[in-house]
């Protein structure tokens, strides 16, 4: 009896010292750590459409490649393509082509990307591409959607058109399936209508100089993945920033000082909202700051006696609770003792 009761008081008192131990840790590590992401787009500036899809924010999978967060996006978001392990064919939207969402939703069911090309062109791709064609208006163009209704992909408009990918602003040699991704990384599907020299990419053809767009990308989808996307996107301020940072990332020979300017509007119009909405707003029960202060009377102290709170009290609540414990606990064993003669 004797050995059983000590034995069970000291884990008694162990698992109590334990869990006050994990509480404290807990409180001291603050949040939980945030998973690993990455940012994602689909564009078709060349081509005067803008985005397929909108920058967003993907949670990073054990094994990512290139392809898988190409396939998971894609299909959440209600697109369908067609792809190889190298490189993805053709885009539309779910339902259209055989891999990916079996049903237009979400974005996908908005992608509406014309069969015949016109004024939507940007002057400087048409400007760009057209003798190698033997263009005279935009109207010359090839006929689109040779992959499907609705469809863009490889040698529609011409055999000079396609996608192609991005990282950090850095069009790699490798396939899809066999690049991997890092947290941080921005990755971009583009459309070429110039075998990617209109992206960057200068394959033998001096188009026009392009900027990196990587942080501009990173700051909207940012701002669509807060909690409060809705109501931040929804301020004034914000959605005009965030309007023009649309208009700089889509513009294809924008240069590197207007993309870093628009950027730098957006988050400033960021910052002003969550700058106001941290400051309290005053109401009839809470005075503005000009308001004069109600004086707050000074108690009398009694005396003899000293109730103001003394530094280190939370130490001594917690070295009371553990005195009594182990009172507690030899009055315990005293008792077992006895009660064994």
């Amino acid at each position: 009896m004797n050995r059983f009761f000590k034995g069970f008081m000291t884990w008694l008192c162990l698992a109590a010292m334990m869990a006050g131990t994990l509480s404290v840790g807990f409180a001291a590590d603050g949040e939980e750590e945030k998973p690993d992401t990455v940012v994602f787009t689909v564009e078709a500036a060349t081509i005067g459409y803008g985005y397929l899809l909108e920058p967003v924010i993907v949670t990073l999978e054990e094994g990512d490649t290139l392809a898988t967060i190409f396939e998971r996006v894609m299909t959440a978001e209600g697109f369908s393509y067609l792809a190889s392990d190298m490189y993805v064919k053709a885009i539309a939207p779910g339902g259209v082509l055989e891999s990916g969402a079996r049903n237009a939703s979400g974005v996908g069911a908005a992608m509406n990307v014309p069969k015949r090309l016109g004024g939507e062109v940007p002057q400087i791709i048409f400007d760009s591409i057209a003798d190698m064609l033997e263009l005279e208006t935009v109207e010359d163009f090839e006929d689109g959607w040779s992959h499907g209704e609705g469809a863009l992909g490889e040698y529609d408009y011409s055999f000079m058109t396609g996608w192609m990918i991005s990282v950090n602003n850095i069009f790699g040699s490798t396939g899809m399936s066999e690049t991997p991704v890092a947290a941080g990384d921005v990755i971009r599907m583009q459309y070429t209508m110039g075998w990617g020299s209109d992206l960057g990419p200068n394959w033998g053809f001096d188009y026009f100089a392009t900027a990196d767009k990587g942080a501009i990308t990173t700051v909207m989808a940012e701002a669509k993945a807060a909690e409060d996307a809705a109501d931040l996107l929804a301020d004034a301020k914000v959605a005009a920033a965030y309007a023009d940072a649309v208009k700089a990332a889509m513009t294809v020979d924008a240069e590197q000082a207007a993309v870093d300017a628009a950027k730098a509007a957006l988050e400033a119009a960021i910052e002003e909202y969550r700058a106001n909405e941290a400051e309290p707003t005053p109401t009839p029960d809470e005075p503005g700051e000009d308001a004069e202060p109600t004086p707050i009377p000074t108690p009398t102290p009694d005396p003899g006696t000293d109730d103001s709170p003394q530094t280190g009290d939370t130490n001594w609540n917690l070295v009371v609770v553990c005195a009594g414990l182990a009172m507690a606990a030899a009055a315990g064993i005293r008792m077992a003792r006895r009660a064994e003669k």
